[in-house]
């Protein structure tokens, strides 16, 4: 109990009043406050044992933002209120933080239980009752109890990103660690030699994807008859104090249906209509949950087929930004049944979000509206509930989804610029995108056909018998990973025929030139940099210089010889001209040709 009274009355020199939140760093700055004095992303009492955290999206669970100092048999451990003020101390400088982005809540929550998860072990497992108690031995066996449960690296970073805090902010903390528990290595180097290897969302072959898009689509062909039994069911239901409990037997009674069966097909219904929106918008799930009723019914009742919304995630702001997306009617379609399907929980609720709950299933009471939004764990069910009723018995995530359609696309427009791709999901940067598509997963999203041109094309290039440089060597790059990773051989005869019939159709074509040669298909040829006004290709624009930095350049081995002697002259014109703007095209030439040659 002293170290409580000792504690307490040296980080918090003055009590609350009227239940106003405490800094602890009462001389520190921070940028946590607002003009109060309160900390702006705390809305519970700073000395509360439970912290609620201000939510980062409104739709988000609860739980999400909570974060509980006493429990898990803590509750009357003696010395155990230090330790939260430990831990209470230091997610108050982490958030202050003016030189790096500020935590996002959802992730603060994280960081506090992990933080807690940390001084716990020191505390009841290595019996120390100070900070300054805890030794470099302690900080081992921290790290050795980490590595044993066999987390993911990711995982096993963030779980000690707390630890090293203690020491890197010390300056801001009254309770610090006095040595610095990474000094050989990095966190990140640390979690990735100790830690399970990080893998990425599972993804949906063809198959699996279209089988499923196509089982959605007929559900929501023939929604109406559920849809009407629903509406049926909560007429007679009622709600408030006119809710009749016996409702069961008597819609059993009137329809010859039973209730539970059909709350299982609207469940499955919903399931499909979600995967329909998710499958064909690309959408991340908190731009889902986020949607306000007015951005679908303006969708439903305009002749424009564009659906709006709202993005936050690299929006690079907490309100974040107004979207839009073309749509085809299927999606329409499928935000027709989930309007009617959550009517009721938005009459119930007063909300005005398009993805809630179903209005049966859950409690109505408590006057909690966020008890109605369709958060994570309810929004799994649904798609589960439609998958399992397809036979799949794959789990369903969304994100699949937004992989899917990233892997289709890229099938579609040969791996080639993915700027249309980055736009369609919201991407401020082309390396996210990258991520999406650079997968030998996409193999499984080629046809027949491209698996054999990808195999002809690159055959002398992975036995060496060529070597290809140049912009077009990132399409062979990407497809020599695919080939080693998937290929069937093939014998020369099948490869001939085949590349006789492409070359013949026009589906892949090669312009064979001097300097070089051009790889193109119909979507790639666009980007080559001969092309005249009207986008055809114009033999008098093909020049060094714009060859040099055309992504469908392809260089072997017998004309390296050649840009190498273009090289050597522009360097004589960068070594010798007094005409700046010769010298600058020169520079700029050896610039890109030196790139497209080291590329391989």
């Amino acid at each position: 109990m002293e170290v409580k009274e000792l504690i307490l009355d040296d980080l918090l020199p003055e009590s609350p009043v009227n239940g106003d939140s405490v800094n602890p760093l009462s001389n520190q700055s921070l940028e946590g406050r607002n003009g109060d004095g309160e900390l702006n992303w705390l809305l519970s009492d700073y000395r509360a044992s439970k912290w609620k955290l201000k939510p980062r999206l409104e739709s988000d669970e609860p739980s999400l933002y909570t974060v509980s100092w006493f429990d898990g048999g803590l509750e009357d451990a003696t010395g155990w209120e230090y330790w939260v003020d430990v831990c209470k101390e230091l997610c108050t400088a982490k958030m202050g933080r003016t030189d790096k982005p500020k935590l996002a809540t959802s992730s603060l929550a994280g960081y506090a239980r992990a933080l807690k998860s940390t001084m716990r072990f020191m505390f009841v497992v290595r019996k120390c009752f100070l900070i300054e108690d805890i030794s470099e031995d302690d900080v081992e066996a921290f790290k050795n109890a980490e590595i044993g449960r066999k987390l993911k690296c990711s995982t096993l970073e963030s779980n000690v990103i707390p630890l090293h805090d203690l020491y890197l902010l010390r300056g801001n903390l009254k309770h610090s660690l006095s040595f610095d528990p990474f000094t050989n290595t990095t966190k990140a180097q640390w979690a990735k030699a100790s830690g399970v290897a990080d893998g990425h969302t599972a993804t949906l072959v063809p198959r699996e994807t279209f089988f499923l898009l196509n089982e959605s689509l007929k559900r929501i062909s023939c929604s109406r008859g559920d849809l009407d039994l629903l509406s049926v069911y909560m007429e007679m239901r009622g709600g408030g104090d006119d809710f009749d409990r016996a409702v069961a037997q008597k819609f059993k009674r009137k329809t010859g249906e039973s209730s539970g069966e059909l709350f299982n097909r609207i469940r499955e219904l919903y399931g499909a209509a979600l995967i329909v929106t998710f499958l064909l918008t690309a959408e991340r799930k908190h731009e889902a949950t986020m949607r306000e009723e007015a951005d679908v019914t303006e969708l439903l009742e305009s002749e424009l087929d564009l659906l709006r919304g709202l993005e936050t995630k690299t929006s690079g702001s907490t309100s974040g930004k107004r979207t839009e997306v073309a749509v085809i009617e299927e999606v329409k379609d499928a935000f027709r049944v989930i309007m009617e399907i959550t009517k009721y929980t938005r009459e119930i609720s007063g909300e005005s979000k398009v993805l809630l709950k179903l209005p049966v299933g859950h409690s109505t009471a408590g006057h909690n509206k966020k008890h109605y939004f369709l958060t994570t764990a309810p929004m799994y069910k649904l798609l589960g509930y439609f998958a399992r009723s397809c036979g799949v018995k794959i789990k369903i995530r969304p994100h699949m989804f937004r992989r899917a359609y990233s892997m289709i696309w890229g099938w579609r427009y040969e791996v080639g610029d993915l700027d249309e791709l980055s736009k369609m999901l919201k991407h401020n940067n082309k390396i996210f995108t990258e991520r999406y598509t650079d997968d030998e997963d996409i193999w499984q999203f080629m046809p027949d056909k491209h698996h054999q041109m990808a195999f002809d094309i690159l055959n002398s290039a992975l036995t060496k018998k060529v070597r290809v440089s140049g912009g077009a060597s990132k399409t062979l790059e990407r497809y020599s990973r695919i080939i080693q990773a998937k290929s069937k051989l093939l014998n020369p005869t099948e490869v001939a025929v085949f590349i006789d019939e492409l070359l013949t159709t026009g589906e892949i074509f090669i312009v064979v030139h001097a300097d070089g040669y051009c790889i193109l298909t119909k979507e790639t040829k666009d980007k080559s940099k001969c092309l005249d006004e009207n986008g055809e290709m114009d033999e008098a624009r093909r020049e060094e210089c714009r060859c040099a930095g055309c992504p469908n350049l392809g260089i072997d081995d017998s004309r390296e010889e050649y840009w190498q002697k273009r090289i050597d002259l522009h360097q004589q014109v960068v070594d010798k001209s007094t005409k700046p703007q010769l010298v600058e095209k020169s520079k700029a030439f050896i610039a890109d040709i030196k790139i497209a040659m080291l590329t391989h």
